[in-house]
């Protein structure tokens, strides 16, 4: 339930000679799903799903802190009374109305309902001295999402595809309520030769957002102009190129690679753009009919660049960073 150790440093302070801290709890999730089909004509068919879950965490707390020197430090519960109900339901839609054309439309909600109680919990730093005490809070979200897309087979070896994806996300307890992303992309499919197949996808997203307002449970309190990048608004183009080509039978050999260039233009403080591109291979072969192998190797450069205050005002200070990242396997 904790892991409990000796300070190896000297710290003056009246039992400060030994820390603990608790691991990870226990916890329960359930969850109980159905989906269904209907086939509405020969040409036109409708799926859904649906799905209710609940998440619990009752496991008792640990004693506020090893040192008995600090006294009593009261909590206000037992134990967290976690509980997190979910929610989860996508209807899809599918129609060929011609030969060569299929028509795509789904509508998705995702809905995470955060039930722990909000109490004000006594702080206890690294069992030396006690710290303010904080409320935790039980965020809660609702992601909808809406997708259209059409693909037409202009002749035997070329296909184009468009599409339009909407993601509405509302959160509780954070600087912005809701965000609105929309995307426009669009799709080639080509097989120049037998063995070659070639495919380039463009995109453009634009994300919104409702009134920045920071968060007043945050303590230290954070610079008003600061803007979380996952709750910015920001601009996004992307390309992305995959090719794949039949190197013999039960060999192929697969190359892709993409580029996106993020703007985040309403951002004073915080990220302001970033880049990134990425490259990958893989290789598959049918060796025999009961043995197959698989080899990839995946490799992605950012860079990013963001401002900050050390005034607590206007930017006063700005960075770049660069992230690597190569996987193989």
């Amino acid at each position: 339930e904790s892991l409990t150790w000796t300070n190896p440093f000297t710290t003056g302070v009246p039992g400060g000679d030994t820390g603990r801290m608790a691991l990870a709890p226990d916890n329960q999730a359930h969850q109980l799903s159905g989906s269904a089909s209907y086939e509405l004509s020969p040409t036109v068919r409708a799926s859904g799903e649906v799905s209710l879950g609940r998440m619990t965490q009752d496991a008792p707390f640990l004693a506020a802190t090893i040192n008995g020197a600090l006294g009593p430090v009261a909590l206000p519960s037992q134990s967290l009374h976690g509980k997190v109900d979910t929610f989860g339901a996508s209807a899809r839609l599918t129609a060929t109305p011609v030969d060569g054309l299929r028509l795509n439309a789904s509508l998705s909600r995702d809905k995470r309902n955060n039930k722990t109680p909000s109490l004000l919990y006594a702080l206890v730093s690294t069992d030396l001295f006690l710290a303010t005490s904080r409320t935790n809070q039980p965020y809660s979200y609702t992601t909808d999402k809406l997708r259209l897309s059409g693909d037409y087979r202009l002749s035997k070896s070329l296909k184009a595809a468009l599409g339009f994806d909407q993601d509405n996300r509302q959160r509780t307890l954070q600087e912005v309520g809701t965000t609105r992303e929309g995307t426009v992309w669009a799709r080639v499919s080509a097989q120049p030769i037998d063995k070659l197949g070639l495919s380039l996808k463009v995109a453009h997203a634009d994300r919104k957002n409702g009134d920045y307002n920071p968060v007043a449970a945050i303590d230290p309190a954070e610079n008003p102009l600061l803007r979380k990048y996952n709750l910015a608004g920001r601009e996004r183009d992307s390309a992305t190129l995959r090719a794949d080509y039949a190197l013999a039978e039960g060999y192929s050999l697969g190359l892709d690679g993409g580029v996106s260039i993020d703007k985040y233009k309403q951002s004073t403080l915080g990220l302001t753009n970033g880049r990134s591109g990425n490259l990958g291979l893989d290789l598959s072969a049918a060796i025999t009919e009961q043995t197959q192998a698989h080899v990839f190797a995946q490799a992605e450069r950012m860079r990013s660049r963001q401002a900050g205050s050390l005034a607590f005002a206007q930017a006063d200070w700005w960075a770049r960073s660069a992230d690597a990242t190569d996987v193989f396997g």
